[in-house]
C-alpha cells in the first residue's frame, strides 16, 4: 500500500487507521511517501508543489509525466514508489 505522508489536518485519521491495521506496518506493506502529494515527489523537472494542481487535474497531470519520464528517473527518483510495485510483485509471483 502506498500512502502520500498524512498532513496535519489527517493526523488523527492517520492514527486510527495505524491502529486499526498494524500488521500492515509489521509485515512492512506500507510504502509511506516522505511528501504530502504525489507531485511532491515527482522527479525534477515534473515535481510541483503542493496546491500547484487541483484535484480534477491531478490524473491528467499524472498521465503527462507518465509519459515522459523515464526508467531510470522511476526506478532511481522515486525510488518508495519502485519499492512498493517490487513488494507486490514478489508477493503475487513469489519464486517458488
Amino acid at each position: 500500500m502506498l500512502i502520500d505522508k498524512p498532513n496535519s489536518d489527517q493526523q488523527n485519521k492517520y492514527k486510527l487507521f495505524q491502529g486499526g491495521y498494524p500488521y500492515l506496518y509489521t509485515n512492512g506493506q506500507v510504502f509511506e511517501l516522505e511528501t504530502e502529494t504525489i507531485e511532491e515527489y515527482y522527479p525534477a523537472p515534473y515535481k510541483k508543489n503542493k496546491g500547484d494542481i487541483s484535484n480534477d487535474q491531478k490524473v491528467m497531470y499524472a498521465k503527462s509525466v507518465a509519459e515522459k519520464i523515464t526508467q531510470q528517473e522511476f526506478e532511481t527518483e522515486m525510488k518508495k514508489i519502485f519499492d512498493a510495485i517490487e513488494f507486490c510483485n514478489k508477493k503475487a509471483f513469489p519464486l517458488t
